[in-house]
């Protein structure tokens, strides 16, 4: 067990790797938050046309989270999952839908 006195809050950069931590230690955890950067960008990369981009399919993919739209989110799953069949993804899917209930 850890040595941790009460709740504490996990921080997880493992791109999913830590996830089956999280789950494991659910009731000892009073917030959780994954932060996977995917890049690191040169100062003349933000504002040329590939930054503007990439910002627009990141605001894309983020809104539905904003709008709490589970149903479309689930069709983002996809994006930085790597599955090695259709039912690797749909169960990636599945768990992922009932992780936002």
């Amino acid at each position: 067990a850890l040595p941790f006195q009460g709740k504490f809050v996990f921080v997880d950069n493992s791109v999913g790797k830590g996830i089956p931590s999280i789950w494991k230690l659910e009731s000892r955890l009073s917030a959780c938050v994954i932060i996977n950067p995917f890049a690191w960008f040169n100062d003349e990369f933000y504002g040329s046309p590939a930054h503007k981009q990439m910002v627009q399919g990141i605001s894309a993919t983020a809104q539905p989270y904003i709008d709490r739209n589970v149903d479309e989110c689930l069709k983002t799953v996809g994006n930085l999952c790597f599955a090695q069949s259709t039912a690797d993804m749909d169960r990636a899917v599945s768990l992922y839908k009932e992780a936002m209930k």
